[in-house]
């Protein structure tokens, strides 16, 4: 019996467009119609005319279901690239998955299973700002719980903080905060490791199945049940590529060429900031479910 899946990121719009091109056009639901008789008692009377009773067939009843397909569209078109040999299968304990990894190459189909670690940086940011009053807040309650009756100073907080790792180094979070805003401050990513190579993938909240808050207080930001997650790889690892030793004829480049060449040093910059790491695939997600 294959495995129920409880999908939590599902993109609907992408997998319906594969699913039709594999299928040669794809049914997104259905419409059932149930139509039922009545039977409806009748009775009439004029002044001319006696009383006269009876039953007799009105109309119809139509009862119309609508069953929607979406999920069950994903299930074909797992199965039917499954078929055609044209999605590779990751898993944290599978035999030679090494192997199947280097098989990965740029639009590939993917479906890793593994535990898994959600980075928000809206969240991040948020605590960052706030770190400080937060830190001091957590260790006022904690320490007042403890059932202490003298009076609680600053000092104590202070101490305490340090010795808990409530505190942070201002500066230090005022550049974090910076460098989050810069680089991608909406981020909401996943991260899944096999072998030692992650694999990443930025989602889009649209097509979350809840608000990230509940799944985040349901599965955590590191996981301890495995995720399965579906979709195209977009990078791979390369090797390191020297980009600031272009060399140009002046005569024979137009400005605007020549700015572009200036420009190429801070591709090292954007990639300090949003380069994938030396051991980072980056998917394209389409679908990320539990397995029950």
């Amino acid at each position: 019996m294959e495995s129920i899946k409880s999908f939590i990121f599902l993109n609907d719009e992408k997998i319906i467009s594969l699913s039709s091109q594999i299928s040669e056009g794809v049914v997104e639901s259905l419409v059932k119609i149930n139509k039922n008789q009545k039977n409806v008692y009748q009775e009439e009377s004029t002044i001319l005319k006696p009383v006269t009773r009876g039953f007799g067939k009105i109309g119809e009843e139509e009862k119309i279901e609508t069953i929607v397909l979406g999920d069950y569209i994903y299930l074909e078109l797992e199965k039917k690239l499954i078929e055609k040999k044209k999605m590779i299968i990751l898993e944290a304990n599978q035999e030679n998955v090494s192997e199947s990894i280097k098989d990965l190459k740029p639009l590939s189909f993917v479906k890793i299973k593994s535990k898994a670690k959600f980075l928000d940086v809206e969240y991040i940011v948020k605590i960052l700002s706030n770190i400080e009053n937060f830190g001091k807040a957590i260790a006022n309650c904690i320490l007042r719980a403890d059932g202490r009756e003298r009076q609680i100073k600053d000092s104590d907080i202070k101490e305490y903080m340090k010795k808990s790792g409530l505190s942070f180094d201002k500066k230090l979070s005022e550049s974090l905060i910076e460098l989050y805003n810069f680089s991608n401050k909406n981020l909401f990513e996943i991260e899944m490791e096999v072998e030692g190579f992650k694999f990443t993938a930025q989602l889009n909240e649209k097509y979350l199945r809840e608000k990230k808050e509940e799944l985040m207080y349901k599965l955590s930001m590191s996981t301890e049940v495995e995720l399965t997650l579906f979709g195209i790889v977009t990078q791979t690892p390369l090797k390191e590529k020297n980009i600031t030793n272009s060399s140009f004829d002046e005569k024979e480049l137009s400005f605007k060429e020549a700015t572009k060449v200036l420009l190429e040093p801070l591709q090292q910059v954007e990639n300090s900031f949003s380069g994938a790491a030396s051991n980072e695939l980056r998917i394209d997600p389409l679908a990320i479910y539990l397995e029950l």
